[in-house]
């Protein structure tokens, strides 16, 4: 396991030209957290994990890995300590799921060396948790969406990081196996990690995170245990929909005002 590294956002502003994203936006997420971001679509939460990630600079404030302003970091350092599943899938359709997964120890890697037996045990581990070791010879174009998003997963988690940042991981996944990427998640952040994930089913994020941060207009609504944030006052006044909220089995399940019985 990587040194654990927490993420903490000081007053980060983001925009694109005078179309502003995110405004003053404060939080963090501890090793050993799994965190949960949800909020309707185009309140800012892929473009907080891909600031989190570096992808994107903030207009304002910092973000910090650890210590260390994540500005500051080159390219391989971030990597090492950041690990980030996007919605798209940028792989060659002829690279196999090997190559693939092989892909997340390129931040471990100098650019001549052979893949180490370090290497080789990540790989393994990624193919084996994410159950695609039977898929590893297979070409990327021949899978099934489920398949290529499960194969991407067992890359980022080969990627060994300290952080594991997902953009809507269970997208395309049958009900099992968006269980069964959520469960890995989870693993991450008992075994130290630092989790962030962006989901839309509040009952799974409120299953399996730890903290869920709500999210609207670029900003941060509330933050905190799933049944503390995940109310009938937060869904009405950040979702526009008025419901009743239902506690069991440690999940948070909210049904439609309308369909209340």
């Amino acid at each position: 396991m990587p040194n654990a590294a927490r993420i903490e956002f000081d007053r980060v502003a983001f925009g694109f030209g005078r179309l502003p994203i995110l405004e003053g936006l404060s939080f963090t997420a501890e090793p050993g957290e799994f965190l949960a971001i949800v909020g309707p679509n185009g309140c800012g939460k892929s473009t907080t994990l891909k600031l989190m990630a570096g992808l994107l600079q903030p207009m304002s404030g910092a973000i910090r890995v650890g210590e260390q302003d994540i500005a500051s970091l080159s390219r391989k350092a971030l990597a090492r300590q950041i690990a980030l599943l996007t919605q798209q899938s940028f792989a060659p359709p002829n690279m196999s799921v090997y190559d693939l997964v092989a892909m997340g120890r390129f931040a471990h890697q100098n650019l001549l060396a052979r893949r180490s037996r370090e290497d080789e045990a990540q790989i393994a581990g990624a193919l084996l948790a994410m159950q695609v070791q039977s898929l590893q010879q297979r070409r990327v174009g021949e899978l099934s969406g489920g398949q290529l998003q499960r194969a991407r997963m067992a890359m980022t988690l080969a990627q060994d990081s300290a952080v594991l940042l997902l953009d809507e991981p269970t997208t395309f996944l049958d009900l099992r196996y968006q269980y069964s990427i959520l469960e890995r998640a989870q693993e991450q952040a008992r075994a130290g990690r630092t989790v962030v994930a962006v989901l839309h089913d509040f009952t799974q994020a409120s299953l399996f995170a730890d903290r869920v941060a709500v999210m609207h207009e670029g900003r941060m609504v509330q933050i905190g245990k799933p049944a503390d944030v995940l109310t009938e006052d937060v869904i009405a006044e950040v979702f526009g929909v008025r419901t009743r909220a239902v506690l069991a089995h440690g999940a948070v399940f909210h049904v439609p005002e309308s369909q209340a019985r």
